[in-house]
């Protein structure tokens, strides 16, 4: 073929794949679905009766991302978001909540309240209205937000100013397998009742007011259907041809969790780990890799306690076992409840979702020192920062306590306790009080260099922190390497 005969033939593609692209977007609607919720989740949608299944009836979404899903111009259906969902599980349903008899796609059926629930109407003749609304009426998970894809203001629903969960009364909560609030049913739901569920001889916006309940929803979510008869109407009518529905559009859900910000400030890549304490939930599978400067978040229940470590040297695509030169867990990057071996510079945590209980945390030398670390939480007041050490253990650590790598270099320092197991170091039996345990010329070494933290077991005063936030920083390396006075 000639190079006209060659252009013009390109030329016709081109026309044609954008008349068939161009046709195939003027008959459709995109929603623009978005989890900014700091965990996965899995939208859900049902049709009303004579309107097509759209995407399946059901995805997995990721934290963090985006999924493009179509309906017809004119389509009129509902949609939500699943949670705590497992489906490679034996047990039915599948999802905490939201549930469609275990499916990952749901097909048409509706989910299992409560659920917030986004419901559209679309037309496509322009001269009719294309409505949707967040309704509560049967309950709440999540937050959401709906918007055209402009952002116009007159065509937003925002999300909730307060979780529901939060205030959640307990005759109206639903609890997960490890007694959390995981959402919150309306009295209709809860309890049937005709004054609650605008039914029978309330079946009128007369006769049918808000009530208690209804009440607590809609001062946390005065956008959202409060009940079936919520006035004005919190209904949005705005014709386009692109919407936005967010879940956690304010990016996370304070009733769940607190957020830890792990920061790794070291010049090499860190390895950070978790272990829960007895009772507690794995948080971040355990383990995950954090290269240097980089941050990661992860999150833990209200309520919660364990310890935090950072492992060094690691080589997970290695034959050898352990597979990290420092906080190994049986050669895992995903720790899994597993305790890292020991010495490691160790952060211990007690978080309390009750306020009117201590949240506590430490940083612990007790069984010995690998790299620094400081704490605090996110709006670091001074009586809540634990800073990091004047200098590196590990250039100061005798001889007899060192850990070496295969090239010799020393990359941890045991505690006395661990080096030489006598009770005199380890504080037990005969020595297991703070006035027969008394620091000793290894854990004086510890101190000075990192005088904020525990040195040895009866340290005194204790270097505990009692600080409750939503919000904690982690730092390794706080400096870079060492200084204690450098801000997080």
């Amino acid at each position: 073929m000639k190079l006209p005969e060659l252009v013009a033939a390109f030329s016709l593609f081109l026309a044609l794949h954008l008349m068939l692209t161009g046709s195939a977007a003027a008959t459709q609607v995109t929603l623009y679905v978005q989890n900014k919720c700091p965990f996965p989740i899995w939208p859900a949608t049902a049709p009303n009766a004579g309107n097509p299944l759209i995407a399946d009836g059901g995805f997995y979404l990721p934290s963090g991302q985006t999924q493009r899903i179509y309906t017809p111009l004119t389509w009129s259906g509902r949609i939500w978001a699943r949670t705590g969902c497992k489906f490679n599980s034996n047990w039915n349903p599948a999802c905490e909540t939201g549930d469609c008899d275990g499916r990952l796609a749901c097909n048409g059926l509706i989910g299992t309240p409560p659920v917030t629930l986004v419901q559209v109407a679309l037309q496509e003749d322009h001269s009719k209205p294309s409505f949707y609304d967040v309704s509560l009426v049967d309950g709440y998970n999540i937050p959401v937000a709906v918007t055209t894809r402009q952002t116009s203001q007159k065509c937003t629903i925002r999300g909730c100013l307060k979780n529901v969960n939060k205030l959640c009364p307990q005759e109206l909560e639903v609890l997960n397998k490890k007694g959390e609030v995981v959402a919150c049913k309306s009295a209709c739901l809860a309890f049937g009742d005709d004054n609650f569920c605008c039914t029978n001889e309330f079946g009128t916006p007369d006769k049918c007011k808000p009530t208690i309940y209804s009440k607590i929803f809609k001062d946390a979510c005065p956008c959202y259907y409060s009940y079936a008869f919520d006035t004005p109407p919190p209904l949005v009518n705005c014709a386009s041809r692109e919407y936005v529905i967010t879940f956690c559009p304010s990016g996370r859900v304070a009733a769940y969790q607190v957020t830890l910000n792990v920061h790794n400030k070291c010049l090499f890549p860190i390895w950070p780990a978790t272990a829960p304490n007895t009772g507690y939930p794995v948080i971040a599978d355990g383990g995950f890799y954090l290269p240097s400067g980089k941050i990661q978040r992860i999150y833990a229940p209200l309520t919660w306690s364990g310890r935090i470590w950072a492992r060094t040297g690691c080589k997970f695509n290695s034959n050898w076992k352990p597979a990290c030169e420092t906080g190994d867990c049986k050669g895992r990057l995903a720790c899994n409840g597993l305790i890292g071996k020991p010495p490691v510079t160790l952060v211990q945590i007690a978080l309390h979702g009750n306020q009117s209980k201590s949240s506590f945390y430490d940083v612990s030398l007790v069984d010995g020192y690998n790299i620094p670390v400081s704490v605090t939480v996110r709006q670091t007041p001074e009586q809540c920062t634990i800073r990091g050490c004047l200098q590196s253990v590990n250039d100061v650590c005798p001889q007899e306590l060192q850990v070496l790598n295969k090239k010799g270099e020393v990359v941890a320092c045991k505690s006395a306790c661990l080096a030489f197991d006598k009770d005199i170091f380890c504080c037990r039996n005969a020595y297991g009080t703070p006035e027969k345990c008394q620091p000793s010329v290894y854990s004086k070494i510890f101190k000075d260099a990192c005088p904020c933290y525990y040195s040895y077991a009866f340290d005194t005063p204790p270097p505990l922190v009692n600080c409750a936030s939503g919000e904690y920083v982690i730092t390794f390396c706080p400096s870079g390497w060492g200084d204690a006075h450098t801000s997080i």
